[in-house]
């Protein structure tokens, strides 16, 4: 052993083999040692009495530079390693009695903790490119963060695990995996055996929401829970609800049933196939007896079906239904492209552009159509041309108490089948005038006969200054005349007193030569049917052959009379 007091000399290459033990005052700043110094064997250097831990321990002087580390120890007995910056020392490491490690700072609150500088990075552990790289890093302000890093460049993943399993991992790409190895190209997946792949739970009782937004949105998108209700958010406006009972609402936070959609005062429901395909149809199902025999996945009991013609742009609408348990529905009904409706038939065109508007049934069997009304009401089919007047022309049944079939034209009821089957017209037309009181006297031959007074002239058609009918419309009319003529004279050949219309007359002739005098009275009379034209006129014409200007007609209107009506 080798002692020294009041050392001050520089001891250089030195081979301290046994115990260098210093005591007293060191002058010359203390114990020296330059160039190679070793201590070996179970030697140690004991430096006691630290008053002073920036001056006092193991120094390492680079003096070409005039910077300094010290190895030393507080008062405390904490082992510390510390730098001279040039104007202050600077504690780096810290190893404490209780086995606690600080780096950057002198009081390690954990067994090991790391300090930078307040804005910037704190600490790394690991390399680049190789193995995990941990970094730490605190911004101002307080903004903290750790950064985990699988450094394997081409495939490097982060796991993250718990009692020995893997649990989470992040993808080199950046894909987050729970309970699986993860997707490339999903951001997050979740794997799990178990029915529930994860649970959210806010604490607020407003409603618990995930929001979605991307670059180019201008509002969050989101789903999640309002009480019991599954919600389908925009901003803080919900858009659509499943409620607990399964019912959704859209448009609507209260669905009164499976499906209740509300929107605006103009909305659109749209139903499409997205694909532009000949023949193609949309159909709209109604299923019931779901897992009966032949129908597992439920009997179509109805449907609404939307059918393109070809490659057209023409698309029927078809409604079907079903009458028995065997079978699918089957179509009923049919809107074609162009509005015509066909009921029990599919081509309602087939029956002529005036009457394929509306169609039922087809060419075999029985169709029909009813209408029911109250027993104190009526029904009616209505013919219209504008909406300024309710309609021009009707067929109404009338039940109750008047219980008669009713016609109507032009607005106005033109006929009436009552009850008993009597037929009513009260506006055919139809006329009965007669001579009201005055005797035609001496008459000449090829005279008109006058009747000049109207008793009835439906439709004023008759004229009592011409005596002449025209007829309304073209048609068949039945024209009556009945006359009383006095004093005929037995010298005349005969008598012939026709109808005359515009295109033919209707004669009838009788002779008087074999009379034995003069015939104080005689009725002629006769009833006839014409084809009329609308505008042909009609009037009786009486002439004589022989004899003298003393016949005269009778004017009373017991005896004389012409009348006419149209009855086809």
């Amino acid at each position: 052993m080798t002692r020294a007091k009041d050392i001050s000399k520089i001891v250089t290459d030195a081979d301290l083999s046994g115990t260098l033990d210093v005591t007293g005052t060191v002058t010359a700043g203390g114990l020296d040692i330059q160039g190679d110094g070793t201590i070996s064997g179970g030697s140690r250097l004991t430096i006691s009495d630290i008053a002073d831990e920036n001056n006092d321990g193991i120094r390492l002087d680079d003096s070409t530079t005039a910077r300094f580390n010290n190895l030393t120890q507080d008062s405390s007995g904490n082992f510390k390693i510390q730098h001279w910056t040039g104007s202050a020392w600077q504690n780096n490491f810290t190893l404490t009695t209780g086995g606690s490690v600080g780096v950057g700072t002198s009081s390690p609150s954990a067994t090991l903790q790391v300090q930078g500088t307040t804005n910037g990075l704190q600490s790394v552990f690991g390399l680049d490119s190789s193995g995990l790289k941990i970094s730490t890093f605190q911004k101002t302000g307080n903004d903290a963060g750790v950064i985990l890093d699988a450094q394997e460049s081409s495939n490097g993943t982060l796991t993250f695990a718990t009692t020995g399993s893997e649990r989470m991992r992040i993808l080199s790409g950046g894909e987050v995996a729970i309970g699986g190895s993860g997707y490339s190209g999903q951001p997050f997946s979740v794997q799990t055996s178990t029915n529930n792949v994860g649970f959210m739970q806010s604490t607020g009782t407003t409603r618990a929401v995930m929001n979605f937004v991307d670059a180019n949105s201008t509002n969050n998108v989101g789903f999640g829970c309002i009480g019991n209700n599954h919600v389908f958010m925009k901003d803080s406006t919900e858009s659509m609800r499943i409620d607990s009972s399964g019912n959704v609402g859209i448009g609507t936070s209260s669905p009164q049933d499976i499906i209740d959609i509300r929107g605006g005062a103009s909305s659109s429901f749209i139903f499409g196939t997205g694909v532009n395909s000949a023949d193609s149809t949309l159909t709209l199902e109604f299923r019931d007896r779901y897992g009966t025999s032949g129908f597992g996945q439920g009997q179509i009991a109805s449907f609404i079906k939307n059918v393109r013609d070809g490659s057209t742009g023409n698309y029927d609408l078809t409604f079907g239904t079903n009458t028995g348990t065997g079978t699918n529905a089957s179509e009923r009904m049919r809107i074609t492209s162009a509005g015509n409706v066909g009921i029990g038939n599919t081509n309602p065109e087939d029956f002529g552009s005036l009457v394929d508007n509306l169609v039922v049934g087809t060419t075999s069997g029985e169709n029909g159509i009813t209408i029911a009304s109250g027993t104190a009401n009526s029904g009616r089919i209505q013919f219209a041309d504008n909406t300024a007047s309710p309609f021009r022309g009707a067929i109404e049944y009338a039940h109750g108490s008047t219980d008669a079939l009713l016609f109507y034209t032009a607005g106005t009821q033109h006929m009436k089948i009552d009850s008993a089957g009597h037929v009513t017209m009260p506006f055919q037309p139809y006329f009965r005038a007669d001579k009201n009181g005055t005797v035609q006297s001496n008459i000449s031959s090829a005279v008109i006969v006058t009747f000049n007074n109207e008793r009835v002239d439906t439709g004023s058609n008759y004229n009592t200054t011409t005596s002449t009918f025209t007829a309304p419309v073209t048609g068949t009319y039945v024209l009556s005349y009945s006359m009383r003529l006095q004093s005929i004279d037995s010298a005349s050949s005969y008598y012939n007193i026709e109808v005359s219309t515009s295109n033919r007359s209707y004669n009838s002739i009788f002779s008087n030569d074999e009379w034995a005098g003069d015939v104080t009275y005689w009725s002629a009379e006769r009833t006839i049917v014409a084809d009329m034209d609308a505008g042909d006129t009609a009037n009786v014409v009486i002439q004589f052959i022989g004899g003298t200007a003393q016949t005269d007609i009778n004017g009373s209107a017991n005896y004389t009379v012409f009348s006419g009506c149209l009855v086809s």
